[in-house]
């Protein structure tokens, strides 16, 4: 298992968290009254979008993270949640959008933005 490097920024931007509420609940049609809806499990996934500022050093630390111990992010890591505190399992979202964008914001200054799901706490 694989952990976020320590060499990178542990925290992301101020602005930089966002969570959405994984969907865990299932609809049932009946043959007659209301749809029923039930909870899937006792856990949702959460998606978050994460945002980091990094130097082009730190950028290629990732880049190595990304290729070779995340296996261009199919295999899972372990993150700290900037809200919580608490050791989760993450692993990069890969479905339907970018796994990662980089943008430059000035010299040797990037925002990486990280599109990942929070699992179970370790």
């Amino acid at each position: 298992m694989a952990l976020w490097p320590i060499n990178l920024p542990q925290r992301t931007l101020r602005n930089g968290f966002k969570v959405s509420p994984g969907i865990n609940a299932i609809m049932s049609e009946n043959d007659r009254g209301p749809v029923s809806l039930r909870r899937r499990s006792s856990t949702a996934p959460r998606k978050v979008s994460a945002t980091f500022g990094m130097s082009s050093a730190e950028l290629a630390i990732f880049e190595s993270f990304f290729e070779n111990d995340l296996a261009m992010g199919s295999e899972e890591y372990q993150w700290l949640d900037p809200i919580t505190q608490v050791n989760y399992y993450w692993v990069i979202d890969q479905g339907g959008s970018l796994p990662y964008s980089i943008t430059n914001v000035g010299g040797d200054y990037y925002y990486l933005t990280l599109n990942i799901i929070r699992k179970d706490a370790v």
